[in-house]
């Protein structure tokens, strides 16, 4: 990909509504399937070009006349494909992207992009901006889904994204791979949730704790808006202790703040990147470290104490793996069901802990 392409969508996303270039590139580089191709069609529906615009966008973009009923014709819609086929990136950039997404941003609270689902969503299924990131974007059967042609054929176009077989596909399950994308070809923010938990412990104050979710939050998308809700508990709690250090407001609250976000942290990282492929840091780095690391310590202070190698070896397996499954149910499938079901730390973002 040459510089002078990246230099013009640095220089135009923001002007459409996008702070982050690589939001959009990250768009581009999935719906071309890495290629960067003004000129790569869809074999099913003849999408077309960087965004993968379909012939009735096509045609609108181009200013083709519209029908009464809404509809382009299809020698318009055909005309509109084969001519952005004929661009070259930077033109398609001016006469596709750019007037695509000032659109759809000045319908968007303060006509900006959130996030890099919100600018994922915008291409894929425009109508569902702003929806919770387990919201069904495309239901084959649904009578309100095919009337938006978000039914069984953008489905069977589609069936790839629903990775686990649900027979439809959220908002996540688009926006998961393309932030996968955007980490690995272009450096979008990635945050080890190891080193997270790790500020967390070292947190003198609540503004510590704060800085922190709010790296989580520009570094999570796909949670965006549950984070916002653990910021603005926090937010709260600083207000009802002015002044105080972290650990006299632990102390005068009875509520373990520091331990409250760490277990926030590993659930949403857990949920969340399940979405992404390819992303396994969590459960390597937290669940099988934690386990290795405590069976260690449990077969040392054994052979200390016993002083039987014998004994020792036969029993270590057993305390690494219950260790292991103890920290599998406490530190991943409890936070990860409480983010699922809408409730606990993160999606909440109000508990008992922070009520008046």
């Amino acid at each position: 990909m040459d510089s002078k392409f990246v230099d013009a969508v640095k220089a135009g996303a923001p002007a459409v509504g996008i702070p982050d270039f690589k939001w959009l590139m990250a768009v581009m580089d999935f719906e071309t399937g890495g290629t960067f191709d003004p000129s790569i069609q869809n074999k099913g529906n003849k999408a077309t070009g960087l965004i993968q615009a379909v012939g009735s966008v096509a045609a609108w973009l181009l200013g083709y006349k519209q029908q009464k009923d809404g509809s382009y014709l299809k020698a318009d819609r055909e005309a509109a494909l084969e001519r952005f086929r004929l661009m070259s990136r930077e033109e398609q950039l001016e006469k596709m992207v750019w007037p695509y997404f000032r659109f759809w941003g000045k319908r968007i609270p303060g006509e900006q992009y959130r996030n890099i689902v919100d600018v994922a969503i915008a291409v894929f299924l425009p109508a569902f901006l702003g929806k919770p990131m387990d919201f069904p974007v495309i239901k084959p059967g649904d009578p309100e889904y095919e009337k938006r042609n978000a039914g069984a054929e953008a489905y069977r176009l589609n069936k790839g994204l629903d990775r686990t077989g649900k027979g439809y596909i959220t908002v996540a399950d688009y926006a998961g791979p393309v932030i996968a994308r955007a980490r690995k070809n272009f450096g979008y923010t990635t945050l080890d949730p190891v080193e997270l938990v790790k500020a967390i412990k070292r947190a003198k104050s609540l503004d510590d704790l704060l800085t922190v979710t709010k790296q989580a939050q520009a570094d999570n998308p796909l949670l965006a808006e549950r984070w916002q809700r653990t910021v603005d508990s926090l937010t709260k709690v600083r207000t009802q202790y002015p002044g105080q250090s972290l650990d006299q407001v632990i102390k005068t609250s009875d509520i373990d703040w520091r331990t409250w976000l760490e277990n926030t942290v590993r659930g949403a990282y857990q949920y969340s990147r399940s979405f992404e492929p390819g992303v396994k840091e969590f459960v390597r780095d937290v669940v099988v470290k934690t386990a290795v690391d405590a069976g260690k310590v449990v077969a040392t202070v054994g052979e200390n104490v016993v002083g039987q190698i014998g004994i020792i070896s036969t029993i270590a397996p057993w305390a690494i793996g219950g260790v292991g499954l103890y920290a599998l149910y406490k530190y991943v499938m409890i936070p990860a069901r409480a983010v699922q079901a809408g409730i606990g730390q993160i999606s909440s973002g109000e508990s008992d802990e922070s009520e008046d």
